[in-house]
C-alpha cells in the first residue's frame, strides 16, 4: 500500500517529544508497516538497527512505546501497532467493495450490452478481456455482428485449414469487421448483376446468329 492517511494532529500530540533521530525511525517503521501492509518483524536486531541508521536501544524504546509484540508468533520477532491494523483492515474492506462494484458494473455492461453473446457466437475464443475491453469501446450494434458472423463463419476464408485463419475477436470488433458483410454483400449483389447481364448479352447473340442462320438458308 504506497497511500495511507496521515492525521498531522495525532500524530504531532503522540511525538512531539521525540528526539529527530527517533522520530525519524519511528516514522520509517509506519512507512514500512503501510508499505508492506504486514507488522514489523525482526530477526535481528543489529540488522535492522543498521538499516534504520540507529542503535538497538534506539530501536527498542520506538517498538516499546509505540507497537505491541505480537506473542503469538512463536517463530518470529513481530510487533504490531493497534491503529495501523485497524486502518488496514479498513483500507482493505474498501478496496474489495469498490473492486467488487466495478466487476458487478463491468459484468452487467457487458451482459446487458450483448458481449456474452458476441462471445458465445465467435469461433476464436481468444483473449476475452482485450475482446470485451474493444466491445466496450465500440460498443457494436448485436444483431448486425451477429449477422455478419453468420455469414463470415461459412466463409471459406475462415473455413480454411481448420480455422486458422480466423482473426482474435479483438482484432476482429477494433477493425469494425462486422461492417465487412454489408459490403461483401453489396459486391456479390454487383457480381450477380454483371453476369446476369452477360448471359443475357450471350442469350441475345445467339438469337441474332441463329436468325441470321435461317436468313442464310432462304438464300
Amino acid at each position: 500500500m504506497r497511500y495511507y492517511k496521515h492525521n498531522i494532529g495525532d500524530f504531532f500530540a503522540d511525538t512531539h517529544y521525540l528526539s529527530n533521530e527517533r522520530l525519524a525511525v519511528y516514522t520509517k517503521l509506519i512507512w514500512e508497516y503501510y508499505l508492506q501492509e504486514k507488522p514489523i518483524i525482526i530477526e535481528d536486531w543489529n540488522e535492522k538497527s543498521e538499516e534504520l541508521k540507529t542503535d538497538d536501544a534506539t530501536l527498542s524504546y520506538i517498538l516499546n512505546k509505540y507497537f505491541w509484540r505480537d506473542d503469538s508468533d512463536i517463530d518470529d520477532d513481530v510487533w504490531r501497532h493497534k491503529r495501523i491494523d485497524s486502518e488496514l483492515v479498513k483500507m482493505n474492506l474498501t478496496n474489495q467493495k469498490k473492486s467488487d462494484g466495478a466487476q458487478s458494473r463491468w459484468n452487467n455492461d457487458t451482459t446487458i450490452n450483448g458481449f456474452e453473446d458476441f462471445w458465445k457466437a465467435y469461433p476464436n475464443k481468444r483473449d476475452k478481456q482485450k475482446a470485451s475491453k474493444a466491445w466496450a469501446k465500440y460498443k457494436p450494434n448485436l444483431p448486425t455482428v451477429l449477422k455478419a458472423l453468420k455469414a463470415q463463419t461459412s466463409s471459406e476464408q475462415w473455413k480454411k485449414e481448420n480455422g486458422k485463419y480466423i482473426p482474435l475477436p479483438s482484432t476482429w470488433l477494433n477493425g469494425a469487421r462486422w461492417e465487412d458483410e454489408a459490403e461483401n454483400s453489396k459486391s456479390n449483389n454487383y457480381m450477380k448483376g454483371i453476369k446476369w447481364i452477360c448471359i443475357l448479352m450471350l442469350v441475345n447473340f445467339l438469337r441474332k446468329w441463329k436468325l441470321k442462320q435461317i436468313a442464310n438458308q432462304h438464300y
